[in-house]
């Protein structure tokens, strides 16, 4: 639960101890051997969530990857990766990586504002600005084909106006509308600014970005879909080994669902 930022709203306990060990590594390699060998199972999603995750990316994250595609490539199941993550450590060797596998590559992305309005909320731990590093490694990603990018933009009463200069900065780095991005706008729970005064600017944006040809989420629409904890199959496996079904819940012991055994 590590992260190389600290943003203000996040609801993380950021601990460096809380990382995963190589005894918890092999219950998940048989986990996914079990589920692998099932022959109803025709897809097999595997997605890494934080803190960062790409902060253990050589040691946890590359060989959980390496395994899964193994047992699909076995098993003939169809294998697709994800990952939630600020995007500023999607280097060329992580992204040269994943596109060497062939799969499809969802990444969800998160700005907070144009690079002034990020760079105070979104920075390194010694204050680094991430910005223009983020949406340079989303312009290297989008090469490849198979991955998509949901760029979730954080609103808050202080920047939801700055996400106007986002839109100079896409056509600047020639990242240009594709089905490949997705502009998803999601207010910060815990803002507490003037609704009207806050839809006025977000339309307006929402209606610079669809004249320019990109996708974005509409707020005011109902979206209908099932939430990803009811799935059969779907479990969260916490650092610890600890299971959930929710990524958006307390990792607190009350919430478990269980721990994963040394059998998988």
């Amino acid at each position: 639960t590590d992260c190389n930022m600290r943003c203000w709203y996040c609801y993380e306990k950021h601990h460096k101890e809380h990382t995963m060990t190589s005894e918890i590594l092999v219950r998940i390699y048989k986990l996914i051997n079990t589920k692998m060998a099932e022959q109803e199972l025709k897809k097999f999603d595997l997605a890494f969530f934080g803190g960062e995750p790409l902060m253990r990316f050589k040691s946890i994250v590359k060989p959980i990857i390496e395994h899964a595609y193994k047992l699909a490539e076995l098993n003939k199941k169809e294998l697709s990766i994800a990952f939630t993550t600020n995007g500023y450590l999607l280097s060329p060797r992580v992204i040269d990586f994943l596109s060497s596998l062939n799969v499809p590559l969802h990444f969800q992305i998160t700005l907070d504002g144009n690079e002034k309005s990020h760079d105070k909320i979104r920075h390194t731990l010694n204050g680094t600005g991430s910005y223009s590093r983020i949406l340079n490694n989303c312009k290297n990603l989008l090469l490849n084909p198979l991955a998509r990018i949901t760029l979730r933009c954080n609103y808050t009463s202080e920047n939801v106006a700055t996400f106007m200069d986002l839109l100079v900065d896409l056509e600047e780095r020639n990242i240009t509308p594709s089905h490949s991005l997705h502009i998803d706008f999601q207010r910060v729970w815990q803002d507490k600014g003037n609704d009207n005064e806050i839809d006025m600017h977000l339309y307006s944006i929402q209606q610079a970005f669809r004249r320019k040809g990109f996708s974005t989420s509409d707020i005011n629409a109902q979206e209908k879909y099932r939430c990803y904890a009811e799935r059969k199959n779907h479990i969260v496996v916490n650092y610890d080994g600890s299971l959930f079904h929710c990524t958006a819940r307390d990792f607190t012991e009350e919430n478990s669902e269980g721990i994963i055994c040394d059998d998988g």
